[in-house]
C-alpha cells in the first residue's frame, strides 16, 4: 500500500472538487477521468465495483479519503453482462460480509455507502438510506432489485446493505429524466459466481445480541468502502504496491481491444522484449484474451532470454507457483537470480525467501537475510517486515536484536503496512527494542486499525478499555473490540462476550 504524500493528496482532492461534470480531455496527470465506488470482499485487498466504472481505464487507483491512502488496483475478473468487476490492490483490507442470496422483501430498509458526485459534494464518504421497492429491475429484469435510495454518479459499484450490514447487491444504475429516487442494484446472487471463480470465500456476518442500527452499520462498514479513480493513461509516481506489474509505460489492468492486442503481438513477433513481456502479462491476466498461463510463460521466456529483468521475475513467479508450467523451484530460483544480478529489488525479496526456507537452492538463512537487506534498502516493505520478524525472533543467520526489529518494522509501518504497524505498536507497548511509550503504541495501533486489521482493533480496544496510552474509554474500547469480532477475530469475540456484552 502507498501512503500519499500530502502534496499529492492535496492535488487529487483539489482536482476532484474542481472537476466539471463534463470531463475535459485536457487534464492534469493526477485528475481522474472516472470515479466510482468499490467495497472489499477479502482482507487482502480484493474489491468489487461495476464494470462500467473501470472498463475505459488504463490505470486504476483505490483511494480511501478517510484514511489518506491510495493503492494501484488491477482487474482480476469481470462480468460485463452483469456489470461487475473484481479488483485487486496490495493492501490490508476489511471485508464486508456477503449474504448467501438476495432474500429481501418490498419495504425492507437498505442503505449504501459511496462517493457520489465528488466534484460537487466533496470526497467525504456518503451514506444513503431507503427501501426495497421491487425485487426486479427495469423491464422486470430478475437480476436487479429496485430501491429508492438516493443515488448520483459516483455511487456506482457501492454495496447495497441490509439490516445486518450484509452485502445483498451492488449499486448499478438509476433512472434519470424526471424520475426521482429510482435506483437499481445487481443482486448478490449474480456477484457470488464471480467471487467463486476468483476463489474468494466472502465473510459471513456474525450474530450479536440486538439489532444493528443504521448508524452502527455505517460505522462498521465505512472502512470497507473506497473510491475508485480511473485514468485513461497510466499515471507515473502514483501507487506504491510492490507487486509485480509491468513498467509504467506498459501498465495495463483492463481488457485490451483486438487492435491493441494485434499491435503488441506484432511487436512481440519482431523481437521487442518489452512487447513480449506485455503480451505475457495480457495472457496471464486474461486482459481481452482467454486467460492462458502457458502462453504467458512462453512470452515471459522470450523476454527473459533477452535479459528483461521484470520478465525474469515473472518467469520465476510462474515456476515458483506452478502456473503455466510444472512447479519447479530450481528454475524459479534460476530466473530470480538472473533478475537479482541486475539489481531488481523484488527478485531479491523472492530469492531471499527461497534461501531462507531452502526451496530451489540450499537452505542458507544468512544469504536469505542478506538478500532481504538489499531489497529492504530499496524500499520493498515486505522485505522490511520480514527482517523485523527475523530480528525479533533470532535464530540461524541472525542474532536476536529487538532494536533492529523495531528499525525495520518502522520502515515498513511508515509505508502503511498494517501488520508492521501492529508489531511496532507491540514493541512500544512492551518496551522491546525501544523506550516504552504506550501513547505511541496507541498511535500505531490506530493506523493499523484504520486499515481494518482486526488484531489491531482488538489491541487498541483493550488499550482504551484499560486506559493505557489513552484516556480510559470503555465504550470506545468495546466498540473497537466489537468491530474486530465482527471481522471474525476470535480473541475479540471472546473479549466482547466476556467483558463488553455483560
Amino acid at each position: 500500500m502507498y501512503r500519499l504524500p500530502f502534496t499529492l493528496l492535496l492535488t487529487i482532492v483539489t482536482a476532484l472538487l474542481a472537476l466539471p461534470v463534463a470531463v475535459s480531455a485536457q487534464q492534469s496527470p493526477n485528475t481522474p477521468d472516472f470515479t466510482g465506488t468499490a467495497f472489499f470482499v477479502s482482507n487482502t485487498g480484493m474489491a468489487v465495483t461495476n464494470y462500467h466504472v473501470i472498463k475505459e481505464s488504463r490505470q486504476l487507483l483505490l483511494f480511501a479519503p478517510q484514511a489518506g491512502w491510495s493503492a494501484i488496483a488491477r482487474v482480476v475478473a469481470a462480468d460485463p453482462a452483469n456489470d461487475l468487476a473484481l479488483l485487486q490492490a496490495d493492501v490490508t483490507s476489511k471485508a464486508l460480509p456477503v449474504a448467501d442470496r438476495f432474500a429481501q422483501k418490498r419495504g425492507d430498509e437498505v442503505l449504501t455507502l459511496g462517493y457520489p458526485s465528488p466534484q460537487l459534494q466533496g470526497i467525504q464518504q456518503k451514506a444513503s438510506f431507503g427501501r426495497i421497492n421491487a425485487d426486479t429491475g427495469a423491464g422486470d429484469d430478475i437480476r436487479l432489485a429496485q430501491v429508492d435510495v438516493p443515488l448520483q454518479p459516483g455511487n456506482s459499484g457501492g454495496p447495497l446493505l441490509n439490516g445486518k450490514g450484509e452485502v445483498i447487491g451492488v449499486i448499478t444504475a438509476r433512472l434519470q429524466e424526471g424520475y426521482q429516487n429510482v435506483g437499481y442494484a445487481t443482486k448478490v446472487d449474480y456477484l457470488r459466481p464471480l467471487l467463486t471463480k476468483a476463489a474468494i470465500s466472502p465473510a459471513s456476518s456474525l450474530t450479536f445480541s440486538g439489532a444493528l442500527s443504521p448508524t452502527r452499520i455505517v460505522e462498521t462498514s465505512q472502512d470497507s468502502v473506497v473510491m475508485v479513480l480511473g485514468y485513461r493513461q497510466a499515471q507515473s509516481g502514483q501507487g506504491g504496491n510492490k507487486t509485480r506489474t509491468p513498467p509504467a509505460d506498459t501498465n495495463q489492468s483492463k481488457p485490451l481491444t483486438q487492435s491493441e492486442i494485434d499491435d503488441i503481438q506484432q511487436n512481440a513477433d519482431q523481437g521487442d522484449a518489452r512487447a513480449q513481456f506485455r503480451l505475457g502479462w495480457v495472457y496471464e491476466q486474461g486482459l481481452g484474451v482467454s486467460k492462458d498461463e502457458a502462453k504467458a510463460v512462453f512470452w515471459y521466456q522470450k523476454a527473459a532470454d533477452q535479459g528483461l529483468a521484470v520478465a525474469q521475475l515473472g518467469l520465476g513467479d510462474m515456476y515458483n507457483s506452478g502456473r503455466g508450467v510444472p512447479k519447479n523451484y530450481l528454475k524459479a530460483a534460476k530466473w530470480y537470480q538472473e533478475a537479482v544480478d541486475q539489481g531488481f529489488a523484488l527478485a531479491q525479496y523472492e530469492l531471499g525467501k527461497m534461501y531462507f526456507v531452502g526451496q530451489g537452492v540450499p537452505k542458507d538463512e544468512a544469504k536469505g537475510i542478506q538478500l532481504w537487506n538489499k531489497a529492504a534498502e530499496q524500499g520493498i516493505y515486505q522485505a522490511q517486515y520480514f527482517l523485523g520478524r527475523v530480528y525479533s525472533a533470532g535464530g540461524p543467520g541472525v542474532s536476536k536484536d529487538d532494536a533492529k526489529a523495531v528499525y525495520w518494522y518502522q520502515k515498513a509501518a511508515e509505508q502503511g503496512y498494517a501488520e508492521a504497524q501492529r508489531r511496532l505498536a507491540s514493541a512500544y507497548a512492551s518496551g522491546r527494542g525501544v523506550s516504552k511509550d504506550e501513547r505511541k503504541a496507541v498511535e500505531w495501533l490506530q493506523k493499523a486499525a484504520d486499515q481494518g486489521l482486526a488484531e489491531a482493533k482488538t489491541l487498541l480496544g483493550g488499550m482504551y478499555y484499560l486506559g493505557r496510552g489513552a484516556i480510559r474509554d470503555r465504550q470506545k474500547g468495546c466498540a473497537l473490540i466489537r468491530e474486530a469480532a465482527e471481522q471474525g477475530d476470535q480473541t475479540a469475540i471472546d473479549a466482547y462476550n466476556n467483558i463488553c456484552a455483560k
